[in-house]
């Protein structure tokens, strides 16, 4: 039950995102506001970019930093609780800096979200069982034994789970893992080039899991310029369950993981800690989305 002490204002949260043009940001925001809604709490959302961040456009690699100001405004401001979507806004970064980064914010509770950093509680997507059911579904309903793998950068949590999914289910099924047939792209639609390396080096390839969805557009982009049909040639899965799914063609086959829940739970976690002192850490369920990819 509420205390007194609780009811007498409302619960001001902070949370953290890189930015709102990507679908999965927007999405945990979304998640959040009808959280805070829900739980008559205040919200204010500080949409900065990836931190150190690393662009195809190399103006914006320059000057993104200066969107980054936004998150002194959030050390600066007095919250109750401060929610980071590390994992995003924290893509170039390795362990140490993510560290660094929170330090910024000492004196104010910090929930991180999809990504564990000692200390902090965190909100995390399961990674592990949409993304094993998808590898094999390949693998056990059409027979692929030659699955590539573009995975996120090596800095993210997210991507480093996945990745280690990816190699023990080929272990589990009897297929030896190949360092030579995975990729590492940005989590993002401009790893094209990095796409196309991996099916010129193994031109042997039936399948590819994809990390993320937006790395898939890469992927069928990579597959149209060489003549290769996606679901055909070459059969693709992704993770995210992003709308874009549905919009490339052939259809995406994936892994839902609802971002929103993610967002949602966050907030949840932030009243609980003001009311009760107490934060748990929390996973958000996933499972594979058949479709025709």
């Amino acid at each position: 039950m509420m205390n007194d002490t609780a009811k007498r204002r409302r619960i001001k949260i902070g949370l953290l995102v890189s930015h709102l043009e990507d679908d999965f940001d927007d999405a945990v925001a979304e998640g959040a506001m009808i959280g805070a809604e829900q739980c008559d709490a205040d919200l204010v959302i500080f949409p900065g970019r990836y931190i150190d961040g690393i662009y195809a456009d190399k103006l914006r690699t320059v000057y993104e930093y200066q969107y980054n100001t936004l998150f002194d405004m959030a050390a600066a401001n007095k919250f109750d609780v401060l929610l980071v979507l590390i994992g995003t806004l924290g893509t170039y970064l390795d362990n140490e800096h993510k560290v660094q980064f929170l330090k910024k914010f000492a004196g104010t509770p910090v929930i991180t979200i999809t990504a564990h950093i000692d200390g902090y509680p965190c909100i995390m997507l399961d990674n592990r069982t949409g993304m094993k059911e998808a590898i094999e579904h390949l693998i056990k309903v059409h027979g692929c034994k030659k699955i590539g793998m573009v995975s996120g950068p090596k800095t993210s949590d997210d991507a480093l789970e996945r990745l280690d999914v990816y190699k023990e289910t080929l272990k589990e099924n009897g297929i030896i893992y190949d360092e030579k047939r995975v990729a590492y792209g940005n989590f993002s639609k401009f790893c094209v080039d990095e796409v196309g390396k991996l099916i010129d080096d193994n031109p042997e390839l039936d399948a590819i899991v994809f990390a993320n969805d937006q790395m898939a557009i890469a992927g069928y982009k990579a597959m149209e310029e060489r003549g290769i049909r996606p679901g055909k040639d070459i059969l693709v899965t992704g993770f995210d369950d992003d709308p874009v799914a549905e919009e490339l063609n052939p259809h995406l086959t994936t892994v839902k993981a609802d971002p929103s829940e993610l967002g949602y739970h966050a907030v949840q976690e932030a009243v609980n800690y003001v009311i009760n002192k107490a934060i748990n850490n929390d996973k958000i369920s996933s499972e594979m989305v058949r479709r025709n990819s």
